[in-house]
């Protein structure tokens, strides 16, 4: 069994245990799939209401919004009927392109003026460190999402206040780093308390292959018993197990007898 040592970024050294604890937290990113599922499908059925205005529909912004909404229950459908570790790694990888995707859409369609969304955006960003099971994935897309959401506030919006140019990017920078931050801490304790108890496991199969040898005498065939005495076979079988013996003699040892005699 591996030693429990753990790569930089949060993985076991030993592929084998990097799978067994997979499968361990295959429970974990099902429920974690279909929790941020129902978010997501609420949360972009509330949001709708800001694509209508006295005179006009945001018909773009709408339909992105729906479009998220029904694959946010395909991601929750997925999880729930199959629940493989593949089919949840896949559910979750397409929610979250999803919800990157359609905020950026969203986003590019406001008015120039319009920053409200950097809040929604920073808050994206660590849920996606939440959202994602591995950090490889994590980085991914949180890589490619920011750079997206910098290029678009840089380029097409012209906000009304003198420090946005350095707010914008330094509050999604800061996002990343407290996303990636708690997502390693996280990580990493829960792969060092896997290791721990695979550890224990091991401790636990030793000990009773142990406890299953009894210390017999070759010559007298006596038991030492846990406080170091001997004691009769018979003695030590009533006193561990409440077993009763009766005596008497195999065939082997009745003609032996009458051999003698």
């Amino acid at each position: 069994m591996a030693t429990g040592a753990i790569k930089l970024l949060g993985d076991f050294v030993d592929p084998e245990q990097e799978q067994r604890f997979r499968a361990y937290s295959l429970n974990r990113d099902r429920q974690l799939s279909i929790v941020f599922s129902i978010i997501v499908f609420f949360a972009a059925i509330a949001f709708a209401a800001n694509d209508f205005t006295e005179t006009s529909v945001d018909s773009g912004s709408l339909t992105m919004r729906f479009i998220m909404a029904a694959v946010a229950m395909l991601s929750l459908l997925l999880s729930h009927l199959i629940g493989t570790q593949a089919v949840v790694y896949l559910s979750l990888s397409l929610l979250a392109i999803t919800v990157a995707a359609s905020n950026t859409f969203i986003a590019l369609s406001r008015p120039p003026d319009y920053l409200l969304h950097l809040g929604i955006d920073a808050l994206i960003i660590v849920c996606l460190y939440i959202l994602l099971p591995t950090i490889r994935l994590q980085l991914m897309f949180a890589v490619l999402f920011t750079p997206t959401l910098i290029y678009l506030y840089s380029t097409h919006k012209d906000p009304v206040y003198e420090m946005a140019e350095l707010t914008v990017p330094m509050t999604l920078i800061l996002a990343n780093l407290i996303g990636l931050g708690v997502s390693l801490l996280h990580n990493n304790a829960r792969h060092r308390l896997f290791g721990q108890l695979e550890e224990l496991q091991l401790a636990q199969e030793s000990l009773s292959t142990l406890s299953q040898l009894i210390p017999m005498c070759a010559s007298c065939k006596s038991i030492r018993n846990d406080a170091g005495y001997w004691e009769k076979v018979e003695i030590y079988m009533k006193e561990t197990s409440g077993t009763q013996v009766t005596h008497g003699l195999c065939p082997a040892c009745a003609e032996k007898m009458l051999k003698r005699n």
